[in-house]
């Protein structure tokens, strides 16, 4: 029998396909002007299987909007730093997978890395001896781009997905929470995979939100679904697969962390059923953020409400959650700063970007916020060596550095 007091979705759910279930919590974004991908969405658990996912007007047509300007954007400015910690994190699955490829030599065995961007995690597969390479995406790059890669490139849908050879290998990592249809991309990895193939997938882990990362993993704009430990697994097994392993995964340092959850999943007849603690409820983020958020307010009580100047530093992910949901939204900013070119031909909320030139002649009594996972502590220090007499603030926070609460 269905509960009464379930509300009905606009999108329908992911994995089952039912149209209604619980509102957990609402979600409302800033982002980049010009950007049709929605701002506002709720957070909802599926009245049928459990599911939790953003509910609002998606389409594949306005993520495949949002994914042309993707990489041009949003991932225009990734540094040293995180391209050295993504490389490290490359090489300890790639040696991981490994240990299920059981025959020798490595450049026999037919890998497929699913969502691979501009082709990282397969050139750490090429480093460590596989040849027969494929990369697929949703982005139809360039010819020149594609001529740069040492792996066959596929634009496609994972859904439509129909490789020409069975893979022994398939990898999907930080894709699934992308999608918008759950149960035909896990059939599709199936159906692409040769028996006794494996598929490793990768996704941020809902199961254990911390309290410093809880700002960045539920609140970017294009994660579209949640996953635990126990849906992950369920979803696997009633596709045919036997999951061999769930474990979990943390990409960077410190306060740049990002803690995934990973599973090994094997192609099988005989998939075992695997059995785990039901999910957490969504909605101990509400909590875990109510949490941090007021740890950021108590620093900003000062310029709430006056004519005070502020300029939000590092446009990304974190600042537009960090304005949205905090008392940053209350204050004056006069400017928002990033030393990428790119980033300085958008705008947000009709508010252009602007280059660090503009604090040069900023006043004693304005407040410089810097939104960044690295660097903040030098930049911090690059300020007040040039003479910066205001007062700097740095989130997110590092957790040694925080306002106990």
């Amino acid at each position: 029998m269905l509960n009464n007091s379930m509300v009905g979705f606009t999108r329908h759910c992911p994995v089952c396909g039912f149209s209604k279930g619980e509102l957990l919590y609402s979600l409302h974004s800033r982002f980049f002007d010009g950007f049709s991908i929605p701002k506002k969405r709720d957070i909802v658990s599926c009245g049928a299987c459990g599911f939790h996912f953003a509910d609002a007007a998606y389409s594949r047509a306005i993520l495949s909007d949002y994914y042309k300007k993707y990489f041009t954007v949003v991932r225009s400015t990734e540094g040293e730093t995180q391209v050295r910690l993504q490389a490290i994190h490359f090489e300890r699955v790639v040696s991981k997978i490994k240990t299920y490829l059981l025959r020798e030599p490595l450049s026999e065995y037919r890998v497929c890395d699913i969502g691979c961007g501009k082709g990282a995690f397969l050139s750490t597969f090429y480093s460590q001896g596989f040849r027969h390479l494929t990369g697929v995406d949703y982005c139809d790059l360039s010819d020149e781009e594609v001529r740069q890669f040492n792996f066959r490139y596929i634009c496609s849908d994972i859904c439509d997905l129909d490789l020409s050879e069975k893979q022994d290998v398939i990898v999907c990592s930080h894709v699934f929470e992308h999608l918008l249809e759950v149960k035909p991309a896990v059939d599709s990895l199936y159906s692409n995979l040769k028996a006794g193939g494996i598929v490793y997938l990768e996704v941020p882990d809902f199961d254990e939100i911390r309290l410093e990362d809880t700002i960045l993993n539920t609140g970017i704009i294009e994660h579209t679904n949640r996953f635990s430990h126990f849906q992950l697994s369920k979803i696997l097994t009633e596709a045919g697969f036997c999951v061999r392993d769930l474990f979990n995964l943390t990409i960077g340092e410190d306060i740049a962390s990002l803690r995934c959850l990973c599973v090994i999943a094997e192609k099988t007849d005989a998939p075992s059923k695997v059995f785990l603690p039901e999910p957490l409820f969504s909605n101990q983020a509400l909590s875990l953020t109510g949490k941090f958020n007021f740890r950021i307010d108590w620093e900003l009580a000062e310029f709430v409400g006056t004519s005070r100047p502020v300029y939000v530093w590092g446009i990304s992910y974190y600042t537009f959650e960090i304005i949205a949901r905090t008392f940053l939204d209350k204050c004056n900013i006069v400017a928002l700063v990033d030393s990428s070119p790119i980033r300085q031909k958008e705008t947000v909320d009709g508010m252009p970007i602007s280059s660090p030139a503009c604090i040069k002649n900023a006043y004693s009594d304005s407040a410089i916020v810097l939104c960044m996972a690295n660097g903040s502590d030098e930049l911090a220090m690059h300020l007040k060596e040039s003479g910066y007499k205001g007062k700097i603030m740095r989130f997110p926070y590092h957790p040694a550095k925080s306002v106990l609460v």
